[in-house]
């Protein structure tokens, strides 16, 4: 098909596996033949291309409506059939469906191998977050291991990430969420029986957290820091606020004795 005047093609290019503005594109584009738009497709890279056509497209000696329409289907079969979108990683299964579970269950675990892949981002109150945005323990991309482990007995697990931080996912309205994420500095931390997590740092003294999460997916921390010394004067704190020795030896006790019931944890190593 040759069109009697050179027309005028906006192309939106839009990646869906990263939903933010820097990822949309806005071109205009010239063509007057099928060849040209060959040229647009093998330009995109998007998931998705949305296509308008100036006004000035449709005057006298321009396309008609019919044309016009015609054009656009064609456009469309090309950018989506012939390869407009660049090809994803190939997919490595994290993480096993089980049929013994719940349909929850199993969504769950599907788009936590979306994200453990990077095929998909999970959301956070502020920010789109991909694995590969993360940090390991060495500043490099991605994180160090990964597990399933359920933080308010709803049947669905959430994924805890370790790296740089330590990081909780969930699942809210089927879409992966971060709903806690600990600071970097901390040694170590253990995933109790409670369910909570416990995490601990060591300085000059030793700083507990210890987090829940609850059906609503909204995350408590208690943190509480013991000086280790014999001083008198040494301070104690509990959720931020100074006691006495006897004092944060009687708050703290409930929490510490959790220590000695863990919970039983498969670890992943993660590679990409």
């Amino acid at each position: 098909m040759i069109l009697h005047h050179t027309q005028r093609m906006k192309v939106v290019d839009f990646h869906a596996n990263r939903p933010s503005v820097s990822r949309i594109h806005t071109r205009w584009l010239s063509f007057t033949t099928l060849r040209d738009i060959l040229r647009i497709k093998k330009m995109c890279a998007a998931d998705f291309v949305f296509v308008t056509v100036t006004d000035t497209a449709l005057g006298k000696g321009g396309l008609s409506m019919k044309k016009l329409l015609s054009m656009l289907f064609v456009v469309a079969l090309l950018c989506g059939c012939i390869g407009c979108s660049s090809k994803p990683n190939q997919a490595q299964p994290y993480l096993l469906p089980d049929r013994s579970k719940s349909e929850s269950y199993n969504t769950a675990i599907a788009a936590y191998n979306e994200f453990l892949n990077g095929i998909i981002a999970a959301q956070s109150d502020t920010k789109f977050i991909y694995i590969n945005e993360m940090e390991n323990s060495s500043l490099q991309s991605g994180i160090n291991r990964f597990a399933l482990f359920d933080m308010n007995k709803d049947g669905t697990p959430e994924l805890h990430t370790e790296g740089h931080s330590y990081t909780i996912f969930s699942i809210r309205d089927g879409n992966v969420v971060q709903v806690y994420e600990n600071d970097a500095g901390f040694d170590s931390h253990f995933l109790l029986k409670k369910p909570a997590l416990m995490s601990i740092k060591n300085s000059t003294g030793t700083t507990y957290r210890y987090t829940t999460i609850d059906s609503m997916l909204v995350s408590t921390t208690i943190e509480f820091f013991d000086p280790e010394s014999d001083s008198a004067n040494a301070p104690y704190y509990f959720n931020n606020v100074t006691v006495t020795k006897k004092q944060y030896d009687m708050l703290s006790k409930v929490y510490l004795e959790l220590l000695q019931d863990p919970a039983t944890v498969q670890w992943y190593t993660y590679t990409r």
